[in-house]
C-alpha cells in the first residue's frame, strides 16, 4: 500500500507537491526502484543498529520488493489513463500507455472502477 501510494503522495499531498508537477519524475521508473533499493538498505541498516529491530534477511526482501510492486501497479494503473505516465523522467519524456486509446479512461471513470474491482476480486 505504501508503494502505491507512494507516487500521487509525494505530488498531491506531501510538502514537495508546490515544487512537483504531478505524474511527473515521481512517477518515473528509475524513482521507483531507487526508493525500493532505499527501503532495503534502510531496513538493512536498521537490522544491524538496533538490536530491538529484528527482520530475517527474507523478510527484508519481501518487504521492499513489496514496496517496488506497489509503486509498479499504480504507475501501471496511471498508464491506463487519458495521460498516461512519463516512465523514463528525467531521462526522456515520452509518454506510455498500457491500453489502446479506445480503453483508456480517466483514473476516476468507468473503466478504472471495473479494473479496481477485478483487482479485487484477483
Amino acid at each position: 500500500m505504501a508503494g502505491g501510494g507512494y507516487p500521487d503522495w509525494v505530488d498531491l499531498r506531501s510538502d514537495l507537491s508546490s515544487r512537483l508537477k504531478h505524474r511527473g519524475v515521481s512517477h518515473s521508473v528509475f524513482v521507483g526502484a531507487a526508493l525500493a533499493l532505499g527501503l532495503y538498505v534502510v531496513l538493512e541498516v536498521a537490522v544491524s543498529q538496533f538490536s530491538w529491530f529484528s527482520l530475517s534477511q527474507l523478510e527484508i526482501q519481501a518487504l521492499s520488493l513489496a514496496f517496488g510492486a506497489g509503486f509498479l501497479s499504480h504507475i501501471i494503473s496511471d498508464a491506463c489513463t487519458y495521460a498516461g505516465v512519463r516512465l523514463l523522467l528525467p531521462l526522456s519524456s515520452e509518454k506510455f500507455w498500457v491500453l489502446p486509446r479506445p480503453l483508456r479512461g480517466r483514473s476516476n471513470g468507468a473503466i478504472d472502477t471495473v479494473a479496481r474491482f477485478i483487482a479485487m476480486l484477483l
